[in-house]
């Protein structure tokens, strides 16, 4: 085993962690991303506010698939949206 290899990870290693990107977008982007192969997720996002964890429906979210990227699921972004 390589000596800076670990038989236990507690992250994955940066190639292996980026799948997807995520952007947010008005009504008035949508065509432009999606014609550039963004995919508008249909899913849930979550993120943090001064009051708690809340659902963010202020902009549409899309995905762009590096690797796999979900269309629908739950996306959580564990911290404020900016």
């Amino acid at each position: 085993m390589q000596p800076w290899r670990s038989t236990r990870r507690s992250t994955p290693c940066a190639n292996e962690a980026v799948r997807f990107a995520l952007l947010f977008c008005e009504p008035h982007n949508f065509s432009f991303y999606e014609t550039r192969s963004w995919l508008p997720f249909k899913g849930e996002v979550y993120c943090e506010q001064p009051e708690g964890r809340i659902r963010f429906t202020h902009m549409a979210p899309y995905v762009f698939n590096i690797v796999r990227a979900p269309t629908l699921g739950i996306i959580d972004l564990c911290g404020l949206p900016w």
